[in-house]
C-alpha cells in the first residue's frame, strides 16, 4: 500500500454489491489502496474459505431456476430454501464463528468485498447480513444503480458472457414486465431493510453507482468519510473499464431448445449447448435462432414507473441526489 492511511477505528467492513456498480473495478483498483487485511471473490484476490457460505446461499435461492426448466413461484422457491438453509445454518455459523476469532486481533481494518453478501433475493440477503454480523462486520457499504440500467446490464452478463441458463431466457421473466415483476427483486429498499434489521444506521453507506461514473473522485470521497480515514496521498484513480456490458446483442438459441424432449431432459440440452460453444462450427447456423438481447422501450417504462415511488423513498431516507440521475 502506497498511501499512508490513518484509521479512527480497528473494525471489519463489508462491501456488498450490488453487482453491476463497478465492483470489480473497485475490488482491483481502489480497496487495495486503502485495506491492508482484504478478502474479495474476485479472481485476483482470495475469500476465506469459512465464509464460502455465500456461494451456498446463492446457488440454493437459484438452482430451481438453473437446474429445472421450470420458474416456480416464490413461495415454492422460498419453501425449498429455508429448507436447505436449516440443514446448514448452524454449520456456516461454526465457520462464520472460527473467520471471527481468528480476525479478533486486527491492526488494521478488515475489508469483505462481494456481490454475493447481497445476492439479488430478501432471502439470501437476510441470511447473509446475520452471518455477517456474526462474523464481527460493523459496516456495511452498498452501492446501488438505476433498475433500469442495471437489469439490462446483468441481461446481458448472464446471456452473453456467462450463459448462465445455457438457454435463451426473456428479459421480462427475470426482470418484470407488465404483468409480472420478474424473480429479481429491483425495490432497493427491501435490502435496505434487511442490512438496518442487523446494522445501526449510522454504519451503512448507500451509495449510487452513478455517482462514480460521474465523479470518482467523490465516490471514493464519500467512501472514505464513511470509513472514517485518512490518507496522506491522493488516491490513484486508473482510468480503466473493468468487467464491461457485452456491446454484442445477439444470443445464438438453439431451435431444439423448445422440442419436447429437450424440455423433458434439460440437462442433455445444457450439454449440447456447451458442446456446441466449444466447437462454433460444428452446426450450420440454421439450427440456431438468433434473439436479440435489446429491451424495448415500453418494458423499460414500465419499470421506471414500478419503481418511482420506492426510489423517491429511497432519495430521502439516505439524502441521496437519485432524481439528478433519473431514478425518477
Amino acid at each position: 500500500m502506497s498511501n499512508k492511511i490513518h484509521y479512527s477505528e480497528i473494525e471489519s467492513i463489508a462491501h456488498i454489491g450490488l453487482s453491476k456498480t463497478g465492483s470489480t473495478y473497485l475490488q482491483n483498483h481502489i480497496f487495495p489502496q486503502l485495506f491492508d487485511t482484504y478478502y474479495s471473490t474476485d479472481e485476483n484476490f482470495k475469500w476465506p474459505k469459512n465464509l464460502d457460505y455465500i456461494r451456498e446461499i446463492n446457488r440454493f435461492w437459484y438452482e430451481d431456476l438453473y437446474l429445472n426448466e421450470m420458474i416456480l413461484k416464490d413461495s415454492i422457491r422460498e419453501k425449498n430454501y429455508e429448507k436447505k438453509i436449516n440443514q446448514k445454518y448452524q454449520q456456516y455459523k461454526k465457520q462464520v464463528d472460527l473467520f471471527r476469532v481468528g480476525h479478533s486481533n486486527l491492526t488494521t481494518p478488515l475489508l469483505l468485498s462481494s456481490e454475493g453478501l447481497c445476492g439479488l433475493s430478501l432471502k439470501t440477503c437476510d441470511t447473509s447480513m446475520k452471518l455477517l454480523k456474526q462474523s464481527g462486520v460493523t459496516k456495511i457499504i452498498f452501492v446501488i444503480r438505476r433498475q433500469t440500467d442495471f437489469a439490462q446490464s446483468l441481461w446481458k452478463q448472464f446471456l452473453l458472457t456467462e450463459d448462465r441458463f445455457k438457454k435463451y431466457i426473456p428479459f421480462e421473466v427475470l426482470f418484470g414486465g407488465e404483468t409480472n415483476e420478474g424473480i429479481f427483486e429491483l425495490d432497493w429498499n427491501i435490502y435496505i431493510n434487511s442490512i438496518l434489521s442487523n446494522f445501526n444506521e449510522k454504519n451503512v453507506c448507500v451509495v449510487p453507482y452513478e455517482l462514480f461514473v460521474e465523479s470518482p473522485h467523490k465516490f471514493i470521497k464519500c467512501l472514505v468519510d464513511f470509513l472514517g480515514v485518512t490518507i496522506d496521498k491522493k488516491i490513484n484513480i486508473k482510468n480503466v473499464i473493468t468487467n464491461p456490458s457485452k456491446k454484442n446483442v445477439i444470443y445464438k438459441s438453439l431451435k431444439l431448445d423448445h422440442s419436447n424432449f429437450m424440455i423433458k431432459y434439460p440437462m442433455v440440452r445444457k450439454l449440447l449447448r456447451s458442446f456446441l460453444i466449444n466447437n462454433k462450427n460444428y452446426l450450420p447456423d440454421c439450427f440456431f435462432e438468433m434473439k436479440s438481447i435489446t429491451v424495448k422501450k415500453d418494458i423499460i417504462d414500465i419499470i421506471k414507473q414500478r419503481y418511482k415511488a420506492k426510489n423517491v423513498l429511497l432519495e430521502s431516507r439516505f439524502n441521496l441526489s437519485l432524481s439528478q440521475y433519473k431514478y425518477f
